[in-house]
């Protein structure tokens, strides 16, 4: 579980970039599982299959924003989430349609920069906060 192998919630949401990383090749040849799960699903799953999708996407967007939160991304948090999740999905689907596993990997590349670049607003200089100036007695 990514939460308890990283402390730093920015390097968990690397991880998750990685993993689509060591993956793009399967994903060039069969696209993503839980979207297939919704395009391959029968009429009689109509309702559960894009339900069951739909409950993992989300979770991801959850789990990836409380991430986010976590670097004080407060008010960008959801939307960098859900930023996050189209981009792994969108390279996924270009390289399935195009069947090249380099525009998913060009993508993961992108988000990975971005990640690495978004500023972790509850980091702060020195454990004790700003130096006060003793004041004369």
């Amino acid at each position: 579980h990514l939460d308890a192998a990283f402390e730093d919630p920015r390097e968990r949401l690397i991880e998750v970039v990685r993993y689509f990383d060591r993956v793009k090749e399967e994903h060039a040849r069969s696209g993503c599982p839980i979207y297939r799960m919704v395009v391959d699903g029968g009429e009689s799953d109509k309702d559960q299959v894009p339900q069951a999708a739909a409950r993992i996407y989300g979770g991801f967007v959850d789990w990836a924003e409380r991430q986010f939160r976590a670097l004080g991304q407060e008010e960008n948090a959801r939307a960098y989430a859900v930023s996050l999740l189209a981009g792994i999905q969108g390279g996924t689907v270009l390289s399935r349609t195009l069947g090249d596993p380099s525009h998913l990997g060009r993508e993961l590349e992108r988000l990975t920069a971005w990640l690495t670049q978004i500023p972790n607003k509850k980091v702060f200089l020195g454990k004790a906060g700003p130096r006060r100036v003793a004041e004369s007695a």
